[in-house]
């Protein structure tokens, strides 16, 4: 670059020597004013010829790291001190941003820092503007996860874990409150007069009840087993009057229909009024009627086949005169008296007649248990009596096979049946009301059409098909004792209809709207058929 050489012109010493970078000045002009006065240089600094010498500074030479200062008057090295400056509010934005910084410091404002920086580690759980180190945050982290297991230790995986559902407590609180208490107290309802409110279903081949019904000692009141058999000490409708019964679907019925005079085919008399001693006895078939009692002294016989009172034949004469005299036929069928046999006597037959004999030799009277029966003695009680599997059998059709008679006033069970323990498990009492539970055998028919039988007065009978069913009942010779009922279920949509096999013979009555042909309302509905005649019926249930 060519240069100039001009007369160096003394400022004043207010003056700002402004030195063109073109303009190169006399040496000894420029030492003679700078030695004289300050000098300032603007602009990009530039290399002076010959020496420069600056008075009034200190005569030692500054350590490193000291920068030069003065009071005003003398020049000193002083120690760079910036603390006042970092923590005042100008100096972030004065000393800290210059544009000649090192490259190696990071600015206060955004810093961006590089390598491995290093902070102090605050104590877990701080809550302020300190810097969070790495160390904090993993401290954190751990605290918050704790001991998690790992499929639940992430924010995505408790997400995931409840469904993802932001709603999460109100949607299971709402659950909850649909769900029934183990605790007891709570009413399960059904939602319309559609639905089931509750359903036990089992297992496959379910061998356990299904329910039970247990006192608070856990002992077992009742119970639903693995077949549906309800099992319970008995059976009560709580509710109701002295009018009403109960129906096969547990409902009572007021219904009047044994008011009034109940005629013979409804399982009445027909009858109106009775006397002491009157006998009601059958007229003719399906017919009822009474017979006024006898005069003292007759005798019943038959008139026509028809029982009737009659008089003692003339030259009747009663021969018997003594307690144990029986009478005999004897010659021409005349009444004849034998005498009481002595005791131990037995009575045979002696020339064809009737005779008391002493025992044969090596003859025992029996015993029962260890009860002696012997000739002449009344037994009252059978000590010591043991029956293993006894079968009762009597002589003829008419004959009761076992009667178990109270005493007056008796207050305990005629009859109980126990287990090998001694446990109750069915009883008569003094009424004479049967209590034991009650286990029905079930019958499924999945045909189209059914016709009772005789076993089914035991018997639920479950009909199934999806086309409408027939179930008929047979007459009389299929022998269904009076008094016997039997229950019917429609578990299918085909609708069930009730009706005689032969309805000339053998009649229904029912509340439905064809009495003689009642239906079955739908799917679950059921009913009772209860023989009350030889061939009459009632059907009670849920009919139309």
């Amino acid at each position: 670059m060519p240069t100039t050489t001009k007369n160096f012109r003394y400022p004043s010493s207010t003056d700002t020597a402004n030195v063109p970078r073109d303009i190169q000045y006399l040496a000894t002009d420029v030492d003679n004013w700078i030695t004289n006065n300050p000098i300032t240089i603007n602009g990009t600094p530039v290399s002076l010829g010959g020496t420069v010498t600056i008075t009034g500074l200190p005569s030692q030479t500054g350590n490193t790291g000291k920068y030069l200062t003065t009071n005003g008057s003398v020049a000193s090295w002083a120690t760079i001190d910036l603390s006042s400056y970092l923590t005042s509010s100008t100096a972030a934005s004065t000393y800290l941003t210059i544009s000649n910084a090192s490259s190696t410091y990071a600015e206060k404002a955004s810093p961006t820092l590089t390598g491995t920086p290093l902070a102090p580690t605050a104590t877990a759980g701080t809550n302020t503007t300190q810097i969070a180190t790495t160390a904090f945050v993993s401290t954190a982290v751990s605290n918050l996860v704790n001991t998690a297991p790992s499929t639940l230790d992430t924010l995505n995986e408790l997400a995931t874990a409840l469904g993802n559902d932001a709603n999460f407590s109100t949607t299971i609180t709402t659950s909850i409150s649909g769900k029934v208490s183990k605790s007891g107290g709570d009413i399960i309802s059904a939602s319309s007069s559609t639905v089931i409110p509750i359903v036990l279903k089992t297992a496959s081949s379910q061998t356990a009840d299904i329910q039970q019904w247990q006192d608070s000692a856990s002992s077992v009141l009742a119970k639903v087993n693995k077949d549906g058999h309800i099992t319970a000490t008995s059976f009560i409708k709580t509710s109701g009057t002295s009018s009403q019964f109960l129906k096969a679907d547990g409902s009572s019925d007021s219904t009047s229909y044994l008011s009034g005079t109940v005629s013979s085919t409804s399982g009445g008399t027909g009858l109106t009024s009775y006397s002491t001693g009157d006998i009601i006895y059958a007229s003719a078939t399906n017919t009822l009627a009474k017979l006024s009692v006898g005069s003292n002294g007759q005798f019943l016989t038959l008139s026509g086949g028809i029982p009737a009172w009659a008089n003692v034949p003339s030259g009747f004469t009663n021969p018997m005169t003594a307690i144990g005299d029986i009478i005999i036929g004897g010659a021409s069928g005349t009444a004849t008296r034998l005498a009481a046999g002595t005791n131990g006597y037995v009575l045979t037959m002696s020339s064809g007649s009737p005779a008391w004999v002493a025992a044969t030799s090596g003859y025992t009277a029996p015993t029962i248990g260890s009860t002696l029966i012997a000739s002449g003695t009344t037994v009252t009680t059978i000590a010591g009596l043991t029956l293993t599997s006894p079968i009762l059998s009597p002589t003829n059709a008419s004959t009761v096979a076992s009667v178990v008679k109270g005493a007056s006033s008796q207050t305990a069970n005629l009859q109980e049946w126990h287990d090998s323990s001694g446990n109750i498990l069915a009883k008569v009492d003094a009424s004479g009301n049967i209590n034991a539970a009650i286990v029905y055998n079930i019958n499924l028919q999945t045909a189209t059409s059914y016709t009772f039988v005789l076993s089914d007065a035991k018997s639920i009978v479950l009909l199934s098909n999806s086309s409408s069913i027939t179930a008929s009942i047979p007459t009389n010779s299929t022998a269904f004792p009076i008094g016997s009922s039997i229950t019917v279920i429609q578990t299918s949509a085909g609708q069930v209809t009730i009706q005689a096999l032969t309805p000339a013979t053998t009649t229904i009555y029912s509340n439905a709207s064809v009495s003689n042909a009642p239906k079955l309302r739908g799917l679950g509905s059921s009913a009772t058929l209860i023989k009350f005649s030889a061939e009459a019926w009632y059907v009670l249930g849920d009919l139309y």
